[in-house]
């Protein structure tokens, strides 16, 4: 019984550390691709001034994100703005672009 109370305790702690590891392997993730995220866009913004913002899929493609990972960082990022662009016929959405903003700005 003893051995067994051991095994338990041991297993318990094993789990809080795993949790703990995961969490802050998620969240640095996150973390890391905002930053990359925002040092891309202010760069193009600072080197190339007549710029236009950036659609999803080219941003898709140079940072090599998927759309979730970028709309993710995005919306934790308090620099980044995204704007629509509307289909002409329907009026209705037809892609999002993002742009560097200085300064925290409301989404």
């Amino acid at each position: 019984m003893d051995n067994l109370s051991s095994l338990a305790n041991i297993a318990s702690i094993l789990t809080a550390i795993f949790v703990i590891i995961a969490t802050v392997y998620y969240f640095g993730g996150r973390i890391s691709k905002r930053r990359r995220l925002e040092k891309f866009l202010q760069g193009e913004k600072l080197y190339k001034p007549n710029h236009n913002p950036h659609t999803t899929l080219y941003l898709i493609v140079k940072l090599g994100m998927t759309e979730e990972e970028l709309f993710r960082a995005s919306s934790d990022s308090p620099n980044i703005t995204r704007k629509t662009i509307k289909d002409s016929s329907s009026g209705l959405a037809k892609d999002i672009l993002f742009e560097y903003v200085d300064g925290p700005q409301s989404n």
